[in-house]
């Protein structure tokens, strides 16, 4: 197998492999498609993209990539190829949003603080974090801040609030 060839199974930039995301490309002796696959919120909706129905594997490449583009739209979820992931009724954890004890090291002592860890991309393959004082601002206004500061940064990013 040439260099060329070779394709790592993850990059930084968040995407995978060498297909778009929810893209795939299944073919067999007796069958070439194009398979997409969306998954948000809890749904699941898929669609596979024969070449012989779609005359060829170019044209049923567009067709596969238009109508992903249009089921994102129709269901809410912000087009990008990184991963995106929304809270469901289900899981209560606040995404981006973590509580943490820190150990600091000052004069030869050590320190702990509770903080409020807000992690967020604001290029793909580079995580930033900023925290936010649960010791200055209390328990309840340091998670209202720190969900606040994530949102922002969704916003900046994905053009909503996703979480």
């Amino acid at each position: 197998m040439e260099d060329e060839e070779k394709k790592p199974r993850s990059k930084a930039d968040g995407t995978w492999g060498k297909y778009p995301k929810s893209v795939s490309r299944i073919e067999t002796p007796k069958h070439c498609a194009w398979y997409v696959r969306i998954y948000y919120e809890g749904m699941y909706l898929r669609k596979t993209f024969s070449d012989s129905v779609y005359n060829g594997r170019e044209d049923a490449f567009r067709e596969a990539l238009q109508w992903r583009d249009e089921a994102e739209k129709r269901i809410g979820k912000p087009r990008t190829e990184r991963s995106v992931r929304k809270k469901t009724v289900f899981d209560e954890r606040l995404v981006g949003v973590k509580r943490r004890t820190l150990r600091d090291k000052k004069r030869g002592k050590f320190y702990e603080r509770d903080v409020y860890e807000v992690t967020f991309c604001q290029t793909p393959g580079k995580v930033w974090r900023t925290k936010v004082s649960v010791t200055k601002h209390g328990e309840e206004e340091a998670l209202r801040l720190a969900i606040e500061i994530r949102r922002q940064k969704e916003r900046e990013f994905f053009g909503q609030a996703i979480s």
